[in-house]
């Protein structure tokens, strides 16, 4: 996918672990059980909720009055339980899709809150990598601060999609991660670059 004339390139950045909805949004209900849910429309128009567990309530940004949603429908998608288990696939499509639509070049993925163990992230990120990449028509941007993890989902993606839409996006490399410059390379595709230093953000132009 060449970024030749293009003067802005796209990056859909919603399906992100840190991602949040305010607990009073309009979105956020209860169903007929009583229980806490997401609500949502998903790609053949139906209304459809996404309970929100238990567990969750206890998390420090549930008490805070916020839902670190995409975490959360990642956590019960891999968790394999139905019916919980296709909602929230069909909640990650939805928020894919409507990216698409709305004129995104890459679809940025980043699972880096989705646990404090890198197993665990390493497992999410590929993942998430197999099963949005069927799903979209654009290449997804693989997103971390641990260039451990952007390796595998940048090589996942590479298989998932083939050359069907292009090679994957790596997002990001800097002074602090400059080894991914190299796996970049590798790659042949497009990758972000900051101008972030080993002691922080510039300050300067120069």
């Amino acid at each position: 996918m060449s970024m030749a004339g293009r003067e802005f390139v796209v990056i859909g950045e919603n399906i992100h672990a840190t991602r949040v909805l305010l607990k009073k949004n309009e979105r956020v209900a209860t169903n007929e059980k009583g229980e806490e849910v997401i609500v949502f429309v998903d790609e053949d128009g139906a209304t459809r909720h996404l309970c929100i567990p238990e567990y969750e309530k206890h998390s420090q940004s549930y008490q805070e009055g916020r839902i670190k949603h995409v975490r959360l429908a990642v956590q019960i998608a891999m968790a394999g339980v139905e019916p919980d288990c296709s909602t929230a696939l069909s909640y990650l499509s939805t928020l894919a899709q409507r990216q698409v639509r709305a004129g995104a070049h890459f679809l940025d993925v980043n699972v880096d809150e989705i646990s404090t163990k890198l197993d665990d992230q390493l497992e999410a990120m590929r993942w998430l990598v197999r099963e949005l990449a069927p799903l979209v028509d654009i290449p997804l941007s693989i997103d971390s601060s641990n260039l451990e993890i952007i390796s595998a989902g940048v090589t996942e993606a590479a298989e998932a999609a083939g050359t069907r839409v292009g090679p994957p996006m790596l997002n990001s490399a800097s002074l602090e991660r400059i080894e991914a410059l190299q796996l970049a390379a590798q790659l042949r595709g497009p990758v972000v670059v900051t101008a972030a230093g080993e002691s922080g953000m510039p300050t300067d132009a120069e």
